[in-house]
């Protein structure tokens, strides 16, 4: 496949990339500017070299990068995805989530937690979901929650005090 080839077909995705870019950064000044805490600190984004493209499409055994590359790219999501690391012999997990996370929704560690239920069983891992606590939050980091967090290990790791 010649160079401008490959030109035609990232290009669709190197502008979404300089789009989110600047989504981001807008995101950011905007919480900045008001004053308050901006979860995002740095933002950079870019396409996969060629290189690498063509590394991946061989190890997926694609043969035809332009006509599979929405495949390449929906398993590399696999790839990323938590859900797909969950075995039967993963250790005791305690996930904690804040109820207002305006980052991420509860709901998807409720679903890690039902997955894990699926293929561990229940005692293999706890939700805590604290009602009042956002993203990042310094209710995660209140004595009460350390303790909670202790206990969790000492049994997990079958410690007597």
């Amino acid at each position: 496949m010649n160079y401008e080839k490959w030109d035609e077909i990232l290009a669709p995705y190197q502008h979404a990339v300089e789009e989110l870019k600047v989504k981001f950064k807008n995101i950011r000044k905007e919480f900045l500017t008001k004053g308050e805490y901006s979860p995002i600190e740095f933002v950079t984004g870019r396409t996969k070299k060629i290189s690498s493209i063509i590394s991946k499409a061989n190890r997926l055994e694609a043969e035809d990068i332009e006509k599979e590359i929405e495949d390449i790219t929906s398993k590399m999501k696999q790839e990323a995805n938590i859900l797909g690391y969950i075995t039967e012999s993963m250790p005791p997990t305690l996930i904690q989530h804040g109820l207002i996370d305006h980052l991420v929704p509860y709901q998807q560690s409720k679903m890690l937690e039902e997955k894990i239920w699926d293929i561990c069983g229940r005692d293999k891992v706890r939700l805590d979901i604290l009602a009042d606590a956002d993203h990042d939050d310094p209710l995660f980091n209140t004595p009460e929650n350390v303790e909670e967090l202790r206990k969790f290990l000492d049994k997990a790791l079958k410690i007597n005090r």
